[in-house]
């Protein structure tokens, strides 16, 4: 026996059996029965179901005796492995749970202490950049002490000198404000502005399809009332009376408030045309003076065209553009 060694098999277990003579005759006995060749019909399938309940109850005779060896055999060992673990394994184990917790204790000490160094870098990295908003888990590093704390500043350095180009060019952009709001939760330049960029493009055209629509629909109230289109002075005019109108620009910048007032004004004038001429009453004279004196400014229209002729009709359009004191500019 070895100098440590404090636990030997002192005897092998010693099992009596005679199983190959036995299973010689097993063999024998159903050799004899020549069952591949056994036909089964109804007088004799009671006989075949007899022969298979005799073999299977031999069978779990000879498993029992098995079993039974098995567990004479094995106590022995559960009863010394009961011991071991109690008398020997479990003192170990209570020791090693000691070590590993004052290790773990350790480990985890020393990595805070290099975390908390690494986040106070961060912040003044941070503050160099200008940028308040990052948190250092934004890093997702594990800090380990096999890492030196040399590697993760040349790590932090780099991913805020990242952050900070990203800043520069999304301020660059049209939607800066909005595309920096997302890119403070995903922290990729390129994925935000894609994003944005989509979602503004989405609503751009949501936007003028629903301003066409509904200048489509105010269109179609004024053709009701009869007032037809001047692509001349891009206005809406009576055809009675070309004094009432509307410019295209108002059609499609009123708000609905502003929209059903002007639109209620137009009507009644237009109903105005329809009704008989009745004498002016006293009331209705002085009213009229007193429009008159206060003589409203009319409304201006921007027209754009362009004009083909030769430099004698172009010198002649411009004096005359003059003499009206029209206000125009080359296009």
């Amino acid at each position: 026996m070895q100098e440590n060694q404090i636990m030997r098999l002192v005897t092998a277990p010693q099992i009596e059996q005679h199983l190959k003579d036995v299973g010689k005759a097993v063999s024998k006995r159903i050799e004899e029965l020549n069952l591949e060749n056994q036909i089964v019909t109804d007088e004799t399938i009671k006989a075949l179901k007899d022969t298979r309940a005799l073999l299977n109850k031999e069978a779990e005779e000879f498993e029992r005796q098995r079993k039974a060896i098995k567990a004479a055999i094995l106590l022995p060992y559960e009863e010394f492995e009961a011991i071991f673990k109690a008398e020997i394994m479990s003192i170990y184990k209570n020791a090693d749970e000691i070590l590993k917790n004052k290790i773990s204790e350790n480990e985890m000490k020393r990595k805070q202490e290099k975390k908390n160094t690494l986040v106070a870098y961060f912040k003044g990295v941070c503050q160099s950049y200008n940028i308040d908003w990052l948190k250092f888990e934004d890093l997702k590093i594990e800090i380990g002490l096999s890492v030196t704390e040399k590697k993760y500043k040349e790590q932090i350095n780099e991913f805020l000198e990242k952050v900070s180009s990203d800043i520069k060019l999304i301020e660059s952009e049209e939607f800066a404000p909005e595309i920096m709001t997302d890119y403070k939760t995903t922290l990729s330049a390129s994925t935000s502005i894609s994003k944005i960029r989509e979602r503004k493009a989405k609503e751009k055209f949501e936007q003028e399809r629903l301003l066409h629509a509904r200048t489509d629909k105010r269109k179609e109230q004024l053709h009701k009332i009869s007032l037809v289109y001047h692509d001349f002075t891009n206005s809406y005019n009576s055809v009675k009376d070309e004094n009432i109108m509307i410019s295209l620009a108002e059609i499609e910048s009123l708000n609905n408030d502003e929209w059903t007032k002007k639109f209620i004004e137009l009507e009644i004038a237009v109903k105005a045309l329809e009704k008989p001429l009745e004498s002016p009453t006293v009331e209705d004279t002085m009213s009229a003076e007193k429009e008159v004196k206060q003589e409203k400014k009319p409304q201006l229209f921007k027209a754009k065209f362009e004009i083909l002729g030769t430099y004698e009709e172009l010198t002649a359009l411009q004096t005359y553009l003059k003499e009206k004191n029209l206000n125009y500019k080359r296009l």
